[in-house]
């Protein structure tokens, strides 16, 4: 049997089978949770102390450098956009990403060193990418040795024998 719809112009139709409505919703909301990934925030008490104890500067910085977080690396890549595709951020990028100038930048990193939240990769002794602790916040499901091993040195990087 045909039908006939009349519609405005601004309208969408979608012609639905009752059957197959409850199979094809539950395979594009498994399909969209895969395609999904979220970057993990830590809320743990300690995590909640230095959260408030950060300047209003600092908690500005931080948060917008996370969408940048390689996957369960934490290094800040560039998506073509911001920096080279797949390459990690130099500071220059990450300047203009947050919109603030290089004193300004020098400042808040300084301090989210101090309380370890920013890193580096080392690579042979010189520093290859820049990294968030991931006792703050993940992007994947489980943090690589390499950047573990970042925050829980001994030395600093700057420091000579």
């Amino acid at each position: 049997m045909q039908e006939v719809i009349n519609r405005r112009p601004d309208q969408i139709i979608v012609v639905m089978d009752p059957k197959n409505v409850q199979t094809h919703a539950a395979k594009d909301e498994v399909g969209t949770r895969r395609e999904q990934k979220h970057i993990k925030l830590r809320s743990a008490r300690d995590q909640k102390r230095i959260y408030k104890s950060l300047a209003e500067n600092e908690k500005a910085f931080l948060f917008s450098l996370l969408p940048y977080m390689d996957w369960e690396s934490n290094i800040l890549m560039g998506d073509g956009e911001d920096g080279e595709d797949k390459k990690p951020l130099r500071w220059s990028h990450v300047e203009k990403i947050a919109g603030i100038s290089k004193p300004t930048r020098l400042k808040i990193v300084r301090e989210l060193e101090a309380k370890r939240i920013i890193g580096y990769m080392v690579v042979a002794g010189s520093k290859k990418g820049i990294v968030v602790n991931p006792e703050y916040a993940l992007y994947g499901r489980h943090p690589m040795e390499a950047l573990l091993a970042v925050f829980h040195a001994d030395k600093d990087i700057d420091y000579e024998d």
